[in-house]
């Protein structure tokens, strides 16, 4: 067992993850779950920058050359595979069921080829966005740490740009994801600050309470706007149609689920899904077109829309494991030859 690692945070990445199959599940199998699908969408993914900003640290006796290496390693390595493995499963799927060619199409031309080099929110593995946003954004944030003495100056830094760029829904299609880049330093500084900072988090029936009281008014308040017809939430290219109230749920929403993983038992199905977050998120988009292939056919499914979009989330979290399995095993027998 890693004694590095965090039960609780990786109950929160597992808690996490699955919102994010449920998120992409509503919108990918056309599921009526539209102000779920809203909630899901205004916390799952700042909560995975707060968490990582929780565990974020300095290593003093690590350089900043081998700080990079090691990222690039551990997210740019794994996204790359994402990539050809989603592309492997396009061809088939054109292939064998004569499917739509428009994912290549996009993808060699002009513009899809600049993108995709350059990992922008514009690249047709935009889905993807995550892992090259939070590699810049934990590099500019390792930056920031080391050379910014001044406290004062180190939040400006932290939380200034990236606010500006929320409330001003600027979203350029810079390399890396950078405009979003600058948003996830803040929910990552935020993260920091939770474990160091004045606001401490810890095991609280009272942050529990008052986080939960905050994030139901802020959602019923986005519900209400949704139901108006003015809410628009994807935190990816910023299209945020009320940033201040998605700085509130996303931030409220996220120390709830981070209070309420304090608080649970030990549960091994979370603690194996919590601690294979970041494959889950690259291969669910795989396993997420394999089930629609395999349930579309079964319309009777499309009568209990609850039952669907909890078993289609059981099997994408199965088949996720699975592949996990078969890369570790790849790996293993990668390693022995090479021995």
């Amino acid at each position: 067992m890693n004694k590095d690692r965090i039960e609780w945070i990786d109950y929160s990445k597992a808690i996490a993850i699955i919102l994010v199959i449920v998120g992409h599940a509503i919108s990918e199998y056309s599921l009526d779950f539209p102000i779920l699908e809203k909630i899901i969408y205004s916390m799952h993914m700042p909560l995975f920058f707060l968490l990582s900003g929780y565990v974020f640290k300095i290593k003093e006796n690590q350089t900043n050359k081998q700080y990079i290496i090691n990222k690039i390693k551990r997210i740019l390595i794994p996204y790359i595979g994402f990539c050809v493995l989603i592309t492997i499963c396009h061809i088939a799927e054109v292939l064998i069921l004569h499917g739509d060619r428009a994912f290549f199409e996009k993808l060699f031309s002009v513009s899809g080829i600049i993108n995709t080099i350059f990992m922008t929110t514009k690249s047709i593995f935009s889905n993807l966005w995550f892992l090259p946003c939070i590699l810049i954004a934990e590099i500019m944030l390792n930056y920031i740490f080391r050379y910014v003495k001044n406290t004062f100056a180190t939040k400006i830094l932290c939380i200034f740009p990236g606010i500006v760029v929320l409330i001003a829904n600027i979203n350029i299609p810079l390399p890396l994801c950078f405009c979003t880049a600058l948003v996830a330093i803040f929910y990552l500084y935020v993260g920091y600050e939770l474990r160091e900072g004045k606001f401490n988090l810890k095991k609280s029936k009272a942050v529990l309470i008052v986080s939960t009281l905050i994030f139901v008014i802020a959602s019923i308040i986005e519900i209400m706007y949704f139901n108006y017809g003015e809410l628009e939430i994807s935190f990816y290219n910023l299209q945020i149609t009320y940033p201040i109230l998605f700085l509130v749920t996303s931030i409220s929403g996220s120390i709830l689920v981070m209070e309420i993983s304090m608080c649970m038992k030990l549960c091994k199905v979370l603690d194996i899904i919590g601690k294979n977050t970041l494959y889950i998120y690259g291969l669910h988009f795989i396993s997420q077109n394999v089930i629609k292939i395999i349930f579309g056919k079964l319309e009777i499914m499309r009568n209990f829309p609850v039952v669907y979009l909890i078993v289609t989330t059981i099997i994408n979290i199965s088949m996720c494991l699975i592949g996990i399995m078969i890369l570790n095993r790849i790996k293993k027998r990668l390693s022995k030859i090479k021995e």
